[in-house]
């Protein structure tokens, strides 16, 4: 096999990077499938997939805001009045 030397041929650079970072995600979060299987998806349902994943994290995230917003203010306050030398002893 030989190298070609035109820069014409072939996909650029940085995107065997992005090829890769793609296939992660899609195996790492996404949880389905093999790596084998995720290789030979085609470059549209690849990335169809990848903002499918993406939609869902998102909404995933604020289901988690909105849940913690709610928790944080359901926390009591205790009055500053309620101080342990004010007590009264017996």
């Amino acid at each position: 096999m030989f190298q070609w030397n035109l820069s014409f041929f072939g996909l650029p650079e940085g995107y065997r990077a992005a090829f890769h970072e793609e296939i992660f995600n899609l195996w790492y979060y996404g949880g389905g499938g093999t790596i084998q299987d995720l290789y030979d998806l085609p470059v549209d349902k690849r990335r169809f997939f990848l903002k499918l994943l993406e939609s869902a994290k998102q909404q995933e995230k604020d289901q988690v805001d909105k849940q913690s917003k709610q928790n944080t203010s359901a926390i009591p306050r205790i009055p500053s009045y309620h101080t342990s030398n004010q007590i009264p002893k017996k």
